[in-house]
């Protein structure tokens, strides 16, 4: 028989326990994610330090705080706008919801190549990356 609504057993509420665990845990890996690991991806040098410019094709985060976790766009820079001194300032990025201009501080460049066979990376697929064999 099913339950009346509004009558909860007491699995119900270790469930509904281990659903708040499981997303604070979530959202303190994300914190920890933003916070550690991707400062290492955005390496922003000094200005006397040369970095290599983003270029058309690069695979790219777009970083906005105000998203919330796991949620940032990826997208593939379709055009760069440099500034007067030469370096790439602004760009466009293609996400899978469209072309937004955003300013090189913003974005992360990931370190990923496409395969030469393929034209542009499937950004609907939730990893970039292809799984290489395991060598035996």
């Amino acid at each position: 028989s099913t339950p009346t609504p509004g009558e909860f057993s007491d699995a119900d509420l270790f469930l509904r326990k281990q659903w708040k665990i499981s997303q604070r845990l979530s959202d303190i890996f994300w914190q920890r994610w933003v916070k550690e690991y991707l400062p290492t991806l955005h390496k922003r040098q000094k200005w006397n330090i040369d970095s290599p410019p983003v270029n058309v094709g690069d695979v790219i985060i777009i970083a906005d705080a105000q998203f919330p976790r796991n949620t940032w766009p990826k997208g593939i820079v379709v055009k760069v706008y440099p500034g007067r001194d030469g370096r790439i300032r602004v760009v466009d990025v293609q996400t899978n919801t469209g072309t937004y201009r955003r300013p090189c501080t913003k974005i992360i460049v990931l370190d990923v190549l496409p395969k030469e066979s393929e034209e542009k990376p499937n950004l609907h697929e939730g990893s970039m990356c292809t799984p290489s064999p395991m060598a035996t």
